[in-house]
């Protein structure tokens, strides 16, 4: 896809650079100033526009001194499938996992399912 329904051009986006938010997505009707960022997509013509990823790509990136650095969480290696519905809920799968525990990875989890509100997750992130 080469431009959206707004007739944008498609851009890449880096939401999250070197481990730090760093952007986000923006179309014409909500642009902040700034350039639309080709994202958007109307499920009818003249309906409400969906501000939403095209692909999103999740690069690899293990840092070590932040594993060694975390008491307890969970680190997500691998997603292959979820959905987010226009209220901001969404549901991913969870493939593969693994426990951290005090700065060490530690078992492998079994597959799950996690699921929340996007914006209430996203404003959360440290």
């Amino acid at each position: 896809m080469k431009y959206d329904y707004e007739l944008s051009k498609c851009k890449d986006v880096n939401i999250i650079l070197n481990g730090e938010y760093n952007d986000s997505y923006y179309a014409k009707e909500n642009n902040k100033g700034k350039e639309s960022t080709g994202n958007v997509r109307m499920l009818i013509p003249s309906t409400n526009f969906l501000l939403r990823n095209r692909n999103l790509i999740l690069m690899p990136h293990l840092d070590i001194n932040l594993v060694k650095e975390t008491k307890n969480a969970l680190f997500i290696k691998r997603i292959i499938g979820g959905k987010v519905d226009l209220d901001g809920k969404f549901e991913l799968l969870v493939n593969s996992s693994y426990s951290i525990q005090n700065g060490e990875l530690e078992v492998a989890c079994k597959d799950f399912i996690l699921c929340g509100d996007l914006i209430q997750t996203m404003n959360r992130l440290k």
